[in-house]
């Protein structure tokens, strides 16, 4: 192990090591992890994909990250071409001290400096230390060159040099000699574009000999006399190489933005579906429908049943493939232990099925199964399935957080309802008790000494509380009927002024101290409503501001039309309602415990009033009273064209 300072400033120690697929990487993580548990720093294992790569290697460096992952470094992917640029701007964000990296070796076909060499230059700021490996027989070096080099691109490379050479002689007569170097140098550049480095390296040589065997003299050998033709000849090898070189690098950096850009949008795709779902069962759905949709492989989610021990298949996509007992050990195995199990993994990988755990928050919600028969090892890790399934756990606790607060909140207002309930009940029910029960006792035992206005007054108490008795049960009804949603609409036309003088009538006994104001105007239509249902709301917001209008005070009652809409305004000169009470004065045992909500009441009837005229799809607020005396209570009903006016208008036209 050789280490070289350069310039190391004092901060904290942390390690970086740099991996590909050469064979070196088993080496250098072994190594990194001696040095990060020796100092007890922070280490990371990085690799940087230029796009050349070829799947032998990138299968080798699945299985190095994985070993870096279990020996407790953190993994990360970096992209771009220049592997020492993109790996010093990394050290750099990371507050790196020290790289590792591999001792290189040079090759005769690669004319680039070596990673190493780069990194000396152009750190300033780190130590570096290079681990030796065993170096590979060159017979290894040649069988991994033709293992990621399709042959089919050194056939397209020749099929180009021979065209090139078709046209050449073609033009022979036209063009000087060094012009016929262009065309076989558009050649090497369309190889490069299409196929690689190396391959285009290829049409480079090709190029050099054919142009030098076909068109220099002496012609049909590689013998050459005249000067100019030498120079002329080497400098297009030499232009060749290069111009092949950089259109491969070219086409490289292209295919791997593209490869980038493509999985970005699918990534973001899947994210945006997931964040739209409102619930657990929907984020399962979105996710096998999405993943379903790019992969076209069979799915599964399966989570734990309700029983210990059981599992329970959530949702599926794709054909219906049913799971053996070895998969369910596999899909066990993965929730318990929030690794992956099954195909390329190191549990059970003879299934066809590969099953990743959907963890968050370090808890595993549910395993995702995927049928990868059809797959090889280094296609899987391409696609990156573990952003989906990391998305997917997020979401996942996201819902599921979502539905714990919701299912708090419920809980929360049924005991806040329950509360005020028996709350309610203990007050409105035995005040109007006692005093029955009293009126009636003294009615019994005193009869013979009562006067007949005590008596008849007693009488009065008995019948008024009962009265205020049965309203408050009746209320009590209606809300139940209207939480449970069981309140009938039976519409019918009826004038407003009829509901109105209706609901008068029925508060009489409580408008003696008070006086009224009615402001109808004439031209009202019908509505089309439940006409019992609207009297009572007309009859609670009648006496909820009458009980707290003072004596001799003006109830003010008007109605007008706007637009589609009748509104109707009931407003008292009372102690008004709050601003912030505004809103809540129709919740179901809401009392402010002042103004016209006082602790009186039993929090019932405006709550019932917003209940009914929701029903027939209106409005009802709370507004301050005229010239901010009071409260008003605004009613706003939808009007419907009646079958009269209906025909009247289909009269006129």
């Amino acid at each position: 192990m050789t280490s070289i300072e350069c310039k190391s400033e004092s901060k904290p120690e942390a390690y970086l090591v740099a991996v590909d697929g050469s064979g070196q990487g088993e080496a250098l993580v072994r190594a990194g992890r001696r040095l990060a548990n020796r100092g007890k720093a922070h280490w990371t294992v990085v690799t940087v994909d230029n796009g050349r790569a070829g799947p032998a290697e990138r299968q080798r460096l699945e299985q190095i990250l994985e070993l870096a992952s279990r020996s407790g470094a953190e993994v990360r992917r970096l992209r771009g071409h220049n592997v020492a640029e993109e790996l010093l701007a990394f050290a750099k964000e990371q507050n790196i001290t020290t790289l590792i990296l591999g001792r290189s070796y040079s090759r005769w076909w690669d004319f680039r400096q070596s990673t190493g060499r780069r990194l000396l230059k152009q750190a300033e700021t780190f130590d570096i230390t290079f681990v030796p490996a065993p170096r590979k027989p060159r017979r290894h070096l040649v069988e991994h060159l033709n293992t990621y080099t399709e042959w089919s691109d050194y056939a397209w490379a020749v099929a180009s040099v021979g065209a090139a050479t078709a046209v050449s002689m073609g033009l022979e007569n036209a063009l000087p000699l060094g012009n016929l170097s262009l065309i076989f140098l558009t050649s090497v550049l369309w190889v490069a574009a299409r196929t690689g480095i190396r391959p285009a390296l290829f049409a480079a040589v090709l190029s050099f000999l054919t142009y030098n065997y076909f068109f220099t003299e002496p012609r049909l050998t590689f013998h050459m006399v005249e000067t100019d033709e030498l120079l002329t000849v080497v400098l297009f090898l030499i232009v060749a190489v290069m111009g092949g070189n950089l259109a491969g690098r070219l086409r490289d950096q292209v295919q791997m933005l593209r490869a980038s850009n493509d999985l970005t949008d699918a990534h973001l795709h899947f994210t945006r579906r997931l964040a739209s779902a409102p619930d657990i069962t929907t984020v399962q759905h979105e996710a096998i429908e999405a993943l379903y949709a790019q992969l076209k492989i069979p799915l599964v989610i399966v989570k734990p049943g309700q029983d210990k021990g059981d599992l329970e298949l959530v949702t599926q996509g794709g054909p219906t493939h049913t799971l053996n007992e070895a998969a369910y050990s596999a899909i066990d195995w993965a929730m318990r232990n929030g690794k992956p199990s099954g195909a390329f993994s190191d549990t059970i990988n003879r299934l066809p099925w590969r099953f990743e755990p959907i963890e968050a928050d370090g808890e595993v919600y549910a395993v995702l199964g995927l049928r990868v028969d059809s797959m090889t090892p280094e296609y899987y890790r391409g696609l990156a399935i573990g952003v989906y399934v990391h998305q997917l756990g997020l979401a996942w606790f996201r819902t599921q957080l979502a539905a714990n607060l919701s299912a708090s909140r419920v809980a929360e207002e049924t005991e806040r309802l329950r509360s005020a309930l028996l709350s309610s009940i203990s007050h409105d029910l035995r005040t109007p008790l006692a005093s029955m029960i009293g009126s009636a006792s003294t009615l019994k035992s005193m009869s013979n000494r009562l006067s007949d206005e005590d008596r008849e007054s007693l009488l009065d108490s008995v019948l008024g509380e009962g009265e205020r008795l049965d309203r408050y049960i009746r209320n009590l009804l209606d809300m139940t009927k209207l939480g449970h949603g069981t309140l009938e609409i039976e519409r019918d036309w009826i004038a407003l002024t009829d509901i109105l003088s209706s609901a008068l009538r029925r508060t009489k006994s409580m408008m003696a101290r008070v006086g009224v104001e009615r402001d109808v105007a004439d031209d009202l239509p019908l509505l089309f409503v439940h006409p019992a249902l609207i009297e009572q709301a007309l009859v609670n917001v009648i006496e909820n501001a009458a009980k707290f209008a003072p004596d001799g005070s003006t109830l003010s009652i008007r109605a007008y039309r706007e637009m589609d809409e009748l509104v109707i305004t009931i407003a008292d000169e009372g102690p008004g309602i709050p601003e912030h009470q505004r809103g809540q004065v129709f919740d179901r045992f809401f009392t402010g415990g002042e103004g016209d909500r006082s602790p009186h009441g039993s929090g019932l009837g405006l709550a019932i009033c917003h209940g009914m005229v929701a029903a027939h799809g209106g409005r009802i607020q709370a507004l301050a009273g005229p010239d901010n005396r009071g409260a008003t209570i605004e009613i706003t009903l939808p009007l419907i064209e009646s079958p009269e006016q209906e025909s009247d208008r289909e009269s006129i036209e």
